[in-house]
């Protein structure tokens, strides 16, 4: 599944899932790796029929660019 190699150069660790009403993909939840760092993102498919991802973060990087 393409939607699980999104790469912005940090690292992050998937911990969650949801089914998005209306839509045939699910919505995965990111957390950043770095270690006192808060920052999620949220990442869903766009249900128009393209390969386009709809990317949410939350939050900014305690670190600098990996």
């Amino acid at each position: 599944n393409s939607i699980n190699i999104i790469s912005d150069g940090y690292q992050w660790r998937k911990y969650g899932q949801k089914n998005v009403k209306g839509s045939s993909h699910p919505r995965h939840y990111y957390k950043c790796t770095y270690p006192g760092c808060n920052v999620r993102k949220q990442v869903e498919r766009v249900s128009n029929g393209s390969n386009t991802n709809n990317i949410v973060y939350k939050g900014e990087h305690c670190h600098g660019f990996p």
